[in-house]
């Protein structure tokens, strides 16, 4: 059904990002394997895909920075010319009380859970929209 689709899923080395790499490969979709700090993790999963027929690429981005999310699309499309799916998964939580979170992992949990959304779409919906009006 996905055959040939291409499909960024960011946070995809573990969780529920991984599940869902997982599953669009075995549905026929080329999956680009974000992740930020989870090589290992990544290098699993992309192994688990490999090992069922799958194709798949990992790409380093710290999703909630803007330059970092441009670098990945660019790399993305300089290799495969097209996006067809993007899985906005990454996500991080704070484990503790809100009195104790600094002002930085403050700003950290907002960039990486909602800046990111942003981010990545910015830069994948374009791609997206102008091969389908070509």
């Amino acid at each position: 059904m996905l055959k040939g689709k291409i499909a960024v899923v960011t946070g995809a080395s573990r969780g529920i990002g991984r599940a869902i790499a997982v599953k669009l490969a075995a549905e026929g979709a080329v999956v680009i394997i974000n992740y930020n700090r989870s090589k290992d993790e990544a290098e699993k999963v992309k192994e688990q895909i490999e090992a069922s027929g799958g194709q798949v690429k990992l790409i380093q981005c710290n999703v909630a920075s803007f330059e970092s999310c441009e670098k990945m699309f660019e790399e993305v499309m300089k290799e495969f010319g097209r996006i067809d799916i993007l899985v906005n998964n990454a996500g991080i939580a704070h484990i503790g009380l809100l009195s104790d979170m600094s002002d930085e992992e403050w700003c950290n949990l907002l960039d990486t859970n909602l800046s990111s959304v942003f981010y990545c779409s910015r830069e994948a919906i374009p791609k997206m929209v102008s091969k389908k009006i070509r």
